[in-house]
């Protein structure tokens, strides 16, 4: 058996479609008073040296979707709606590395181009995709938080662009060769997101009541960027994924 890998030119753009777009969202430093990354009305994220600065701004806290990041600590406070309490997440260990990884297996953007009975030829392509992740990997659904306002608070702690799912307009620009089969394939990039402590706040004559600290074991998210690209060829169905079923436009994933 021999494959032959060619790696090819890929444009992609990318949006979320688990947390309905959380890449989008007003950033607020309320330390300058300067407003950045305007691309949406909500989540609004406020921008604060520590916790301890809330205090001075304890009228933002009426708006429960409002997410606050805090510089000192890179860390994030958002509501819970489960237990109704605000509640800050950050790293346990501050000194935690981030390791991005790819997904263990290949994806099939494409079923199979046959140019056996033809000369070859150029191929471009413009492909759509959905990646999920599959419903075990939802933390926020365990723990009581928006989707949306959970993952903007992780992007702003790990300082990594992560979600549950992503749109991906990929274009591909491939070789044809004769008596060849090509498939275009993906492989989107995860990371494990390091052990994080959720320190829960009640509000009470306002001021935050510092409550219980809950320890929360690693898990896994989405690294919303580029993915891994190549086109695969053979002269043999078998070598590639010509035999899929399933719809190749959504791709739902488990990251064990």
């Amino acid at each position: 058996m021999h494959v032959l890998l060619l790696f090819c030119f890929i444009i992609v753009h990318f949006r979320f479609i688990i947390a309905i777009d959380t890449a989008y969202y007003q950033y607020i430093d309320l330390t300058t008073n300067s407003t950045t990354s305007v691309l949406s009305d909500e989540p609004k994220v406020y921008a604060l040296n520590s916790i301890d600065e809330i205090s001075s701004h304890i009228d933002k806290l009426k708006d429960k979707s409002s997410i606050f990041f805090f510089k000192l600590t890179q860390s994030t406070l958002q509501y819970n709606h489960k237990y109704h309490k605000w509640t800050e997440i950050l790293k346990t260990n501050p000194l935690d590395t981030l390791k991005i990884r790819p997904y263990d297996y290949w994806l099939p953007a494409t079923h199979c181009l046959d140019s056996k009975d033809g000369n070859g030829g150029y191929l471009r392509r413009d492909i759509y995709i959905e990646v999920e992740l599959s419903i075990e990997n939802y933390i926020d659904l365990h723990f009581g938080f928006i989707p949306i306002g959970f993952s903007v608070g992780v992007n702003l702690a790990m300082g990594v662009r992560v979600g549950y799912g992503m749109l991906l307009i990929l274009t591909f620009n491939c070789d044809l060769y004769e008596n060849e089969i090509v498939q275009l394939v993906y492989k989107p990039n995860y990371m494990t997101i390091p052990p994080l402590t959720f320190i829960e706040y009640k509000l009470r004559k306002r001021r935050l009541e510092k409550g219980k600290v809950k320890l929360i074991t690693p898990f896994r998210m989405l690294v919303i960027d580029a993915p891994q690209h190549k086109c695969l060829r053979s002269n043999q169905p078998s070598d590639l994924m010509c035999s899929i079923k399933q719809d190749i436009k959504k791709q739902k994933i488990f990251l064990h």
